[in-house]
């Protein structure tokens, strides 16, 4: 085999193995840490800086903006709501300035449980609606943003051990989360297929009666933060097992 070949193969997997260390900035807590949760809390709020340009090495991708999945919404709602509503290419801002409030992890059983607020969050992507809000009728698609203050969100977890690599790693799943929103600005585009006037008048009328979508706006949020949080914890579980990421001493 040409030796080249062989050194720049060899120079590949060295590259590899460097980006699955974890990053020194990284404060890690040791399993048997006298207060382990409250040693989490704090590492991960001392990673909020970071998260918005992204940790590669620890694959987590840039979190200001950050761009993420699908959400498909059906609602029987009340007498003033009834909707089914898509929406993709979402794109989320200002979630990386986050406060654990309260965080909780047992290694032993694989649970977790974890309260964190947002300050503000900003969403916005393509949407398609077909709904009765209100006096409206809509059955059009466009853009929209919501706009959120002091969004709680309240996680529950259960997980699973594993065998990768001869080594053990840990993943989350089965989530429950309860989001509380304490004020929500939301905006549509075309949301009165074309009519901008009307638009207006609609976007004003939800704003102004913004409590009568508010389970809508939390199964959306509920979503997105879900999503969010599978993403980052999971990535990390599934790249670095468990004695790297909670070492014995």
């Amino acid at each position: 085999m040409n030796s080249f070949f062989i050194i720049n193969i060899s120079c590949l997997l060295v590259g590899y193995v460097v980006l699955q260390q974890i990053p020194s900035y990284v404060p890690l807590c040791k399993r048997k840490e006298p207060d382990l949760s409250k040693c989490i809390t704090n590492s991960i709020n001392t990673l909020g800086p970071y998260l918005v340009k992204g940790i590669p090495e620890m694959n987590l991708p840039p979190g200001d903006p950050l761009h993420f999945f699908n959400a498909t919404i059906r609602s029987g709602g009340n007498s003033a709501v009834a909707l089914e509503a898509e929406s993709w290419n979402h794109t989320a801002f200002d979630l990386m300035d986050f406060n654990i409030k309260d965080f909780s992890l047992n290694l032993e059983n694989i649970n977790l449980a974890t309260t964190i607020q947002f300050p503000s969050a900003r969403i916005k992507g393509h949407y398609h609606l077909k709904a009765k809000i209100l006096l409206f009728d809509i059955n059009t698609n466009g853009f929209y943003e919501i706009n959120a203050t002091n969004v709680i969100a309240n996680v529950h977890s259960d997980g699973r051990r594993y065998m990768k690599n001869s080594k053990e790693h840990i993943e989350l799943e089965n989530f429950v989360l309860d989001i509380q929103i304490e004020t929500a600005k939301i905006n549509f585009s075309n949301l009165i297929n074309g009519n901008e006037e009307l638009t207006e008048v609609a976007n004003n009328a939800i704003n102004e009666n913004i409590n009568v979508v508010y389970e809508e706006l939390r199964s959306i949020a509920g979503q997105v933060l879900g999503d969010i949080v599978v993403l980052y914890f999971n990535s990390v579980f599934r790249l670095f097992p468990m004695k790297e990421l909670f070492p014995d001493d």
